[in-house]
């Protein structure tokens, strides 16, 4: 099967472009595969190596009918998603949702060009009158804009790109849920969010990486990892430190992420708190030096509020290293077990503080509790978020496309569409009824058969 796929990838700092440099490879031992990227050249060797990298912008309606199917990897940012998510609207494939809400993404491409009216019809289309109101509310300054708030999972302004698509790929259930919430006759399945960082952590190699980093042997090391910015939470952290830490001596706290500027500066809040003595803010790090900091550490702490409904590839990677986490009680993190993380209410910060404070203090004093946590969250991951689990769901999706398989049912919904059309409209003249039922019958004919074909 040839397959074109549309994707971010290095030198662009988005994770999708580590996913992809991981997935690509492993899919294409079952697929010829092409890439296509918004007019940059990929610094990954292998990649380089061994495809062929096409422009964005040479795609067209000759060349998308020369591949069996095309596959889009969309997020939520518009500086690396743009291009993609319009060639997906006017090419339709395979749309994997990193991001379950696109709100960001579809205010950037209306509002962030000052263009109300565009954003407005978005929102009508999406959330019909309603949608409309709040959109004029917020462009009079009525109301706070949607994308500024907590209710983009509420809004996720998806419907287009869901409409649009021949199938959906998501990473969890909860996005699996919402989309056919959306449009129940959505062809969507769920291909888990992987990671080849799936080991257990030895006590001897921990103290070789704490030396390595001048970090404290005899101390619980509690560790927040990837970009830093007021969804993570860290405030409420750092609040929560701070009433624990006259109580409690043997714990430090690693910040380890580039923070946001002039914007949520942690390494200033930590001054003003006076944490130093327990609160040590990283930075930001390579990707081996991020891997280092997750096996050094004991306990991760990966808050986020809102969220887009997306799956947390850094906590992945934090599980299969068999650390237990702290995560918040919303979006895709409902779903982790509770026997490898704590959840955290969202909503009131106060119950919040309050509720990560708790939380800390119970794992620095229940050893056995926190070795229950990572063990089973190792096993998780190690049974669940391999590669090749993933790999599969991506050739089932492919595979049912390739052979029609999707589309035998839709046919009874066209037949009952101009059935229901036939008997609504009286005045038909009975050929004309005739005529109807019969293509009717023919598309349902049409897409029941099977073509019998295999992926190469």
């Amino acid at each position: 099967m040839k397959v074109a796929i549309f994707t971010p990838l290095s030198p662009q700092k988005t994770g999708i472009s580590d996913y992809n440099q991981e997935l690509i490879p492993v899919l294409s031992n079952h697929l010829d595969i092409d890439i296509f990227v918004d007019n940059f050249q990929p610094t990954d060797s292998n990649i380089n190596s061994n495809y062929k990298i096409h422009s964005i912008d040479s795609f067209n309606q000759e060349i998308y009918q020369s591949y069996d199917e095309v596959i889009y990897h969309i997020g939520n940012n518009s500086k690396y998603h743009e291009n993609i998510y319009l060639t997906a609207l006017k090419y339709p494939g395979v749309v994997v949702l990193h991001d379950y809400a696109l709100h960001h993404l579809i205010a950037q491409l209306t509002v962030g060009r000052n263009n109300w009216d565009k954003y407005v019809n978005e929102m009508e289309y999406n959330y019909g009158p309603e949608g409309v109101h709040f959109a004029r509310e917020s462009q009079m300054g009525k109301r706070k804009v949607m994308w500024e708030t907590e209710h983009t999972l509420q809004y996720p302004a998806n419907k287009r790109i869901i409409d649009s698509s021949k199938g959906i790929i998501v990473h969890s259930q909860y996005a699996y849920n919402e989309i056919l919430r959306i449009k129940n006759d959505a062809y969507v399945q769920v291909a888990p969010l992987f990671t080849e960082d799936i080991e257990l952590i030895t006590e001897s190699e921990k103290k070789s990486l704490r030396e390595k980093y001048s970090i404290p042997q005899d101390v619980l090391i509690f560790a927040s990892f990837g970009f830093v910015s007021r969804a993570k939470r860290i405030h409420l952290v750092l609040d929560a430190i701070s009433e624990l830490m006259n109580k409690y001596k043997n714990f430090l706290y690693l910040i380890v992420g580039e923070d946001e500027k002039n914007v949520y500066e942690v390494s200033k809040m930590i001054r003003e708190q006076k944490l130093e003595s327990h609160v040590k803010y990283i930075g930001f790090v390579t990707l081996d030096e991020f891997k280092d900091y997750i096996k050094l550490s004991d306990v991760c702490i990966n808050l986020r509020y809102p969220t887009q409904g997306e799956t947390s590839a850094s906590l992945l990677r934090i599980l299969g290293f068999g650390k237990p986490v702290i995560v918040s009680n919303v979006g895709t993190f409902i779903e982790l077990p509770d026997e490898c993380s704590i959840k955290i209410s969202v909503g009131d910060e106060n119950i919040e503080r309050k509720e990560i404070s708790n939380s800390i203090e119970k794992l620095l004093t229940d050893e056995n509790l926190l070795n229950k946590m990572g063990d089973y969250g190792y096993r998780l991951v190690k049974e669940e978020h391999n590669i090749q689990v993933t790999a599969d769901r991506y050739l089932d999706v492919l595979g049912n496309l390739f052979n029609s398989n999707v589309y035998k049912d839709k046919a009874r919904y066209f037949y009952t569409y101009i059935d229901s059309f036939a008997d609504k409209y009286s005045s038909l003249l009975e050929e004309d009824e005739i005529l109807i039922n019969r293509y009717s019958n023919i598309f349902d004919e049409l897409f029941s058969q099977k073509i019998e074909r295999e992926i190469v």
